[in-house]
């Protein structure tokens, strides 16, 4: 599961919401799917607000994916385990 972000430069941070990512071939996403079919409305509160909170207390800066490897994948239930996977800052061209 990934969590998209957006920050300012005084650290507010917000999310986008999440993106079932689970079917990967050799590294790489097959499919994404946003929202996540399936994932409680519980779940999904716990892993936005976690993102976020990482995103901000790593000073994280314009946008950006915070992942985590969940217990049950899109169908998990709001008691499912999750674990921090990596954070990823998008790469901002500007004129």
């Amino acid at each position: 599961m990934e969590v998209q972000l957006l920050a300012d430069r005084d650290g507010a941070a917000v999310h986008l919401y999440e993106r079932e990512c689970s079917l990967q071939r050799r590294n790489q996403k097959v499919l994404e799917i946003a929202p996540a079919p399936g994932l409680c409305a519980a779940l999904r509160e716990r892993l936005t607000g976690d993102a976020v909170r990482l995103w901000a207390a790593g000073g994280g800066e314009g946008a950006g994916t915070v992942e985590f490897l969940v217990e049950g994948g899109g169908l998990a239930r709001a008691g499912a385990r999750y674990c921090f996977l990596e954070c990823n800052p998008r790469v901002q061209v500007g004129n």
